[in-house]
């Protein structure tokens, strides 16, 4: 049994870090590979981390900020400036 009170800081703790390091991957190998590429590399890299139980996470007061990095890779995958909506490159 889950405890509803369980906070899920030190996770989003430990996968931060992981995140912002496949941020800086993707944003560095952008100029040289192709869009597909990059999802590809979105998918295998940030996003697995992400899913990992997001189920029980994904609720917590925490996920803003993890949120907020994806939102993020998605800016820099698309090209999207960061006044503009992303929220269309999400379902993509």
């Amino acid at each position: 049994m889950i405890d509803n009170t369980l906070p899920w800081k030190t996770h989003t703790e430990i996968i931060i870090p992981k995140l912002s390091v496949a941020t800086f991957a993707v944003r560095d190998i952008k100029p040289f590979v192709m869009l597909d590429t990059l999802k590809m590399v979105y998918l295998s890299y940030f996003h697995s981390i992400i899913i990992y139980r997001i189920n029980f996470w994904g609720n917590s007061s925490y996920s803003k900020s993890i949120f907020k990095l994806q939102q993020g890779i998605i800016r820099i995958i698309m090209g999207v400036r960061i006044r503009d909506s992303c929220t269309e490159f999400f379902k993509m």
